[in-house]
């Protein structure tokens, strides 16, 4: 049975790293397995044009990430 979670992103500014993050897409992403939903959120920020995560954290309710802007 896959695993699907719901990506919450928030987005930090790169040339202004202390100011809020901004709140970003919602993603659904799903793996075969619990270990591979961090794999999979990290392929479907990289598919939003995303570079880079600053941080990848899973939650009661999903998963949340905090990338830098494109």
């Amino acid at each position: 049975m896959p695993h699907r979670r719901e990506l919450k992103v928030f987005i930090v500014s790169d040339q202004h790293p202390t100011q809020s993050p901004q709140a970003g897409p919602s993603l659904s992403v799903e793996a075969s397995s619990l270990e591979g939903l961090r794999a999979a959120a990290q392929a479907a920020i990289r598919a939003a044009g995303y570079m880079q995560e600053r941080a990848l954290s899973f939650t009661p309710s999903g998963l949340v990430a905090y990338v830098w802007a494109r």
